[in-house]
């Protein structure tokens, strides 16, 4: 399945539908083993890329694909799995990191940290 088409984006949105969803926490469970992690995988796909291109469609882009759950189910051969599971870790990371150019410096701290390093 070519997951390439799509765009997958861990917001605001997905993250508080997926706290909803699995409070142990979205990579918890679509790393479990067999049917259960499996589930999680292709509930995150749809999820995830319903994020994605509403995302898209807010920035001015036209119309795009979003794979559905029960399509990823179908469609996803076991080969590809790890692969669908990076996409879903690829899109968590992006959107919990804390872009470097919107981080405060805070330069007391800096020198308290460089004293306390010293001594």
């Amino acid at each position: 399945m070519d997951l390439s088409k799509y765009h997958f984006t861990y917001n605001a949105a997905a993250h508080f539908a997926a706290m909803d969803k699995y409070p142990d926490g979205l990579i918890e469970a679509i790393t479990k083993t067999g049917t259960e992690g499996f589930e999680a995988l292709c509930w995150a796909l749809e999820e995830l890329s319903t994020q994605g291109e509403l995302v898209r469609r807010d920035m001015g882009y036209d119309k795009g694909p979003i794979i559905k759950a029960e399509q990823a189910k179908t469609n996803l051969l076991p080969y590809e799995i790890m692969g669908a599971k990076q996409v879903v870790l690829d899109a968590i990371v992006r959107g919990i990191n804390v872009p470097e150019e919107t981080k405060v410096i805070d330069e007391v701290l800096m020198e308290i940290q460089k004293k306390t390093e010293s001594e």
